[in-house]
């Protein structure tokens, strides 16, 4: 009997494996460009995507924005918070532990 990667589970693993490489990883972002810039530029699907309106309702309370704003708004949280996570581990076990450890400038050295 002949079994596929897909049955196998053999597809799962050779795309994370191909993934992980730097030129995986390269492929999959330029594949996205491409898509993005060809998608952009066919007309006017790609403005009317981003002006759909999407809604979080909850009792009496009601959230609605453009699907834009959701991106722009959600990627900021998540960029902030990673930053404060790395900002906090970076302090507890890194080079921000102690303030010896910190980095700081050094003074100049006079040429004379």
């Amino acid at each position: 009997m002949v079994t596929t990667l897909t049955e196998r589970g053999d597809l799962s693993r050779a795309a994370r494996s191909f993934l992980r490489t730097e030129s995986g990883s390269a492929v999959l972002l330029l594949l996205a460009a491409v898509v993005a810039l060809v998608w952009a530029n066919l007309g006017t699907g790609y403005e009317e995507f981003w002006h759909t309106e999407f809604s979080i309702s909850f009792g009496g309370m009601d959230l609605a924005l453009d699907l834009r704003h959701w991106v722009n708004d959600g990627l900021m949280v998540l960029f902030f918070f990673s930053v404060g996570l790395e900002i906090s581990r970076e302090m507890t076990l890194g080079e921000l532990r102690g303030f010896r450890a910190s980095p700081r400038p050094r003074r100049p050295r006079s040429a004379a």
